[in-house]
């Protein structure tokens, strides 16, 4: 998955402070909200069931758990007015790129013996 512009820790406090959030709720906010991010990217690109990094075993993706603890944190900042971040732009989101279209390949024109 391709980076997208999106916005750094930094900005985004600086945006919460500039809609009139205090900076130390900003700071928590922002916190959960990058670890979210990360967690979503991480999670659409390896799934969730990976590989042990050292048996090789299949284990539930550690950053499952990463995402629902940030989740949790930025619902109990619920009174953080942060609709203006959750775009498909800030969340790393991108729509699914279309699959190709199968295409037969061109059947051959039939050889013609010579008599």
């Amino acid at each position: 998955m391709a980076k997208v512009n999106t916005l750094s820790h930094p900005a985004i406090v600086r945006a919460l402070v500039q809609h009139g959030t205090r900076r130390d709720h900003a700071h928590l906010y922002a916190d959960a909200f990058v670890q979210y991010r990360e967690a979503i990217d991480h999670i659409a690109r390896f799934g969730a069931i990976v590989n042990h990094p050292r048996t090789g075993n299949p284990i539930v993706n550690p950053y499952l758990e990463i995402r629902d603890k940030a989740t949790a944190q930025l619902k109990s900042l619920h009174r953080i007015k942060a609709d203006f971040l959750w775009t498909p732009t800030n969340l790393h989101l991108q729509p699914p790129s279309p699959e190709p279209a199968a295409t037969e390949p061109a059947a051959e024109p039939a050889a013609t013996q010579p008599r």
